[in-house]
């Protein structure tokens, strides 16, 4: 078979796939609980067009890169995090600019498993490799790894299997990772001062579920947040509620329900974002209520209902609230917000319901934000805050970096035991096993 007649096949049927898709998408969205789940969405937000922008306080983007090596019983994290302030004239200024702080900062997360007694332990360290960074020093890494490991081991609950713990405890090195971006963020706008608009990368919903979380620890986020940046829970609280998410990997059905949504406005130069109010929220509860809850029960009321929002931090009872933005009509992405309990709550028994306040509070939240985050755009593809993808290049681990990284623990390794081939070795050989292969 030639080349043109290999591929006019392979044209077929992909064209026969998308054909299907076409239709099965257009079903899905006439079926019952999708069309009024559909319902609920727009009954929530409204769409505002973004406004010519005027930028009134500093914006803080923070941004890390991971690479993970693990085995059953231990996680080591090489991380690089930093972040930049975006003043109000649209220039940036990183952390060296700010006093003497090294950036990116570089550290490494370690989290150990082990039996002592019949009894789990479990061990955190940071390891910072800079010798000024804005995070951690050497000294402040040592005295924060110890309070970390002593909250984890006196407040995590171990009447379950090791298995599990094992489990719990990978993932919550995995957390880890993300809140110290969270925590490089809270530290910025110690620096700066309160008046501040902060953007991680991602979304905010770094800890474990509700139900793991309540059944499995004795803490939260937030916990772990004050060792990380040593505040007090209430300040750290107050700095979140200036701290925003950027998501740009959303699930399908939120893209496809979000540029549905914007459709009811004429495009936009400047973009679109949806934002939500009391009115809105009443609104949604309502459908909820009277035409899912009523026909398909709890479970799917429940769902529906908590589609714009999620706990972040149970034991704090710190949501996080998602609004829909575009900016040049076609591709979406949701900006993320703490709120203090849900816009959208619902219990059993009793429905869906909404808390106007908090509806009424976060609106002019997102307003503001969404004003001061996109009065300054990058001229590339999907014109996004300026300042949010030039942070990306500084903290990208590149896979040259990491393989001479891997190189020098094998090199280290090899001395340390007095040979060659230790299964140390295959730990940190992730990017040589990369290369093993066919080429051609």
């Amino acid at each position: 078979m030639s080349f043109e007649e290999s591929y006019a096949r392979l044209l077929g049927v992909v064209e026969r796939i998308v054909k299907a898709l076409k239709q099965d998408y257009v079903a899905s969205r006439e079926a019952g609980i999708v069309s009024e789940r559909e319902e609920v969405y727009r009954a929530y937000y409204r769409v505002h067009p973004i406004p010519i922008g005027y930028q009134s306080r500093p914006v803080i983007f923070v941004d890390a890169g991971f690479h993970v090596l693990e085995t059953d019983v231990l996680s080591l994290v090489v991380t690089s995090v930093g972040g930049c302030v975006r003043d109000e004239d649209g220039r940036l200024h990183y952390p060296s600019e700010l006093g003497d702080y090294e950036f990116p900062e570089t550290l490494f997360l370690y989290g150990r498993w082990v039996e002592r007694a019949g009894q789990p332990e479990f061990t955190i360290k940071l390891i910072p490799v800079n010798a000024a960074g804005l995070l951690y020093n050497e000294e402040r890494s040592e005295k924060v790894s110890t309070e970390l490991t002593n909250l984890i081991n006196k407040r995590i609950k171990t009447t379950v299997s090791r298995v599990k713990l094992l489990r719990l405890f990978r993932k919550m090195v995995k957390y880890l990772e993300g809140l110290l971006e969270i925590a490089y963020s809270l530290r910025l706008q110690d620096l700066l001062g309160f008046d501040t608009v902060a953007i991680v990368d991602g979304t905010l919903s770094r800890w474990f579920s509700v139900k793991t979380g309540i059944k499995f620890f004795d803490f939260d986020g937030i916990d772990i947040l004050e060792v990380l940046v040593g505040k007090s829970r209430e300040t750290i609280i107050q700095r979140l509620m200036r701290t925003y998410g950027i998501v740009k990997n959303a699930k399908f059905t939120s893209i496809a329900r979000a540029r549905w949504l914007f459709k009811v406005l004429p495009s936009n130069p400047l973009g679109l974002y949806a934002n939500t109010d009391a009115e809105s929220a009443e609104k949604a509860v309502a459908i909820v209520n009277s035409k899912i809850r009523e026909k398909y029960g709890e479970e799917a009321g429940e769902e529906a209902a908590l589609m714009f929002n999620r706990v972040v931090h149970p034991r704090a009872k710190l949501w996080s609230a998602k609004f829909p933005i575009t900016t040049e009509g076609n591709t979406v992405v949701y900006l993320e917000a703490h709120t203090e309990g849900p816009v959208l709550g619902y219990e059993r028994g009793r429905g869906a319901y909404a808390q106007v306040s908090i509806a009424e509070e976060l609106k002019k939240r997102i307003s503001s934000a969404v004003e001061d985050v996109m009065a300054h755009r990058s001229s590339i593809f999907w014109y996004p805050p300026y300042g949010f993808m030039e942070l990306d290049q500084y903290v990208r681990i590149p896979m040259s970096r990491l393989r001479k990284l891997e190189d020098v623990f094998i090199n280290v390794i090899r001395r340390e035991t007095g040979e060659v081939g230790h299964p140390l070795e295959y730990l940190f050989e992730s990017t040589r096993r990369m290369r093993i292969g066919y080429a051609g």
